[in-house]
């Protein structure tokens, strides 16, 4: 007796395979080749392509220094708030350190509108879940007269540089 390793096919009466059924089994067998061949060829298209995150660069100019007023000044799209104070300057992040949340200034410093962390004017942290204070990152004059703040590097807390004569 022979073991059959799955269903028969449909047999005819006279002992053979009907055209109908080898039409069929053939359009399924080929069908099943090409849905392999096609996922294989959109899985070698997804390795090919790079995998980049498209964000804005870490280093950027944010205008002349006569530009801005007394105070904290946030720049839109950048994570960061920049301080002027007299005629030096700081940049300190506009993110908490807690959740990762986009903080905002208020009077007398920031504050995390998700989890109520304050920080004071210097980034410390006053109260909440934020377990440590915001970075504070370097500024510098650029060659065009522009602020060019560099948020790959981090400054300690309470560096301030002078940028207006």
């Amino acid at each position: 007796m022979k073991e059959s390793l799955g269903p028969p096919l449909e047999w005819s009466p006279e002992g053979g395979c009907s055209r109908r059924a080898f039409i069929r089994n053939m359009t399924v067998g080929w069908g099943s080749l090409a849905l392999l061949a096609g996922i294989s060829a959109a899985g070698l298209m997804r390795f090919l392509l790079p995998n980049v995150l498209y964000e804005p660069p870490m280093s950027f100019k944010a205008g002349l220094p006569e530009e801005y007023p007394e105070g904290v000044t946030p720049i839109p799209g950048r994570n960061v708030f920049i301080v002027r104070e007299g005629k030096s300057f700081h940049a300190i992040s506009s993110i908490c350190t807690h959740l990762r949340c986009q903080v905002t200034h208020v009077r007398g410093g920031f504050q995390c509108p998700c989890h109520g962390s304050q920080f004071d004017v210097q980034g410390n942290v006053k109260k909440g879940a934020a377990p440590k204070p915001l970075d504070w990152y370097e500024v510098a004059l650029a060659e065009n007269g522009e602020i060019r703040v560099n948020m790959k590097r981090r400054v300690r807390p309470g560096s301030r540089a002078v940028l207006m004569t």
